[in-house]
């Protein structure tokens, strides 16, 4: 008896998260966990914290715009089509440079995402503007955040 391989279509779901809005293109679950990725639209100074994830291996491919990142001591300035990879145990984080920046964000494993949602609001359509928050978010939410990155997803701020 042969398995018939999911079948892997983009969700209808959009959620807004600090510094712009993702769609869920490939949730963990049709993977066994194994793979998870997002399509991550962000305004102009976005930035996420510097974090190392202990579990997973981080890629991003830029669709639109210009980033910054900062793979452990090496900076890249990518640009559309360029692919970056965080790998896990090192350090990275990322500054949208350009007025928007559009990026498939890839993790594997895939359960990460789960946090990610967690920390979302759905939308029921398609913001016209992309919000802009500068800089990393705040460092009460930072805080607040910190304990459950670590102790579920072995994610840590540095």
């Amino acid at each position: 008896m042969t398995t018939e391989p999911p079948v892997l279509t983009q969700t209808t779901t959009l959620h807004a998260y600090p510094g712009g809005y993702f769609h869920l293109l490939i949730s963990p679950s049709p993977m066994g966990g194994n793979l998870a990725m997002i399509e991550l639209t962000a305004g102009q100074g976005s930035q996420g914290p510097r974090h190392v994830h202990t579990r997973e291996d981080e890629l991003f491919h830029l669709i639109e715009g210009q980033v910054r990142f900062q793979i452990g001591d090496e900076i890249i300035l990518a640009h559309p089509g360029q692919t970056v990879l965080a790998p896990k145990n090192v350090p990275h984080q990322f500054t949208i440079l350009t007025p928007q920046a559009r990026l498939l964000n890839v993790f594997t494993p895939g359960n990460f995402v789960e946090y990610i949602l967690a920390w979302s609001q759905p939308l029921a359509q398609q913001p016209v503007t992309v919000p802009v928050r500068p800089g990393p978010p705040p460092s009460e939410v930072m805080a607040q955040r910190a304990q459950q990155l670590e102790q579920v997803y072995g994610v840590y701020f540095v």
